[in-house]
């Protein structure tokens, strides 16, 4: 269809669940597992930058840099119907996690 011309599907899945949950000092806290998927049959994701609003606790599993979170490690990728885990903790709803940028070699 016309109005389909220029639009690209990514093959990147985010995917939010709450694991666990506690209540400190009156507040409930929320432990948030963020799966990120690769949908892609036979392409890697290299360089895959994350944006994150509305975090207000700890995450583990990513490093922040300039342009967003990236992968922890010294070649952070994820391969062909691979996936990669992070989490967080806080006293509010999911954050909003959206992909910023990303290679697919």
């Amino acid at each position: 269809a016309a109005g389909d011309q220029g639009v690209h599907a990514s093959p990147i899945v985010i995917e939010q669940n709450a694991t666990a949950s506690w209540t400190e000092k009156g507040r409930t806290y929320r432990r948030y597992a963020v799966t990120v998927t690769n949908r892609s049959l036979n392409k890697t994701v290299h360089e895959l930058f994350l944006g994150i609003d509305k975090l207000y606790g700890p995450v583990t599993g990513l490093d922040k840099k300039r342009y967003g979170h990236v992968l922890q490690g010294t070649a952070p990728s994820v391969p062909a119907g691979g996936s990669v885990t992070f989490e967080y903790a806080h006293a509010a709803p999911p954050a909003n996690v959206w992909v910023t940028g990303y290679k697919l070699v």
